[in-house]
């Protein structure tokens, strides 16, 4: 699912965004939490801060939290 989350990804980041940002917060697998969160910081905007704040705070795997938070910080 990562690799197929990156690939839509690169074909096109806006449309892929929704999808990006459900796996960030729902998807059962870290990694994939984890892919996702960089991605999403990859454009920024208020629904991607947000879910990026969410998962930083909430999310229970610490790689998903230490993604996140890089990614606000990339997005300043």
């Amino acid at each position: 699912r990562v690799a197929a989350l990156s690939a839509l990804w690169t074909l096109d980041a806006r449309k892929t965004a929704p999808l990006a940002l459900k796996a960030l917060s729902a998807d059962p697998t870290p990694e994939v939490r984890v892919a996702a969160a960089r991605l999403v910081s990859e454009t920024g905007g208020p629904l991607n801060v947000a879910a990026l704040a969410r998962a930083s705070k909430n999310d229970p795997d610490t790689r998903v939290k230490m993604a996140a938070l890089d990614g606000l910080r990339r997005l300043g």
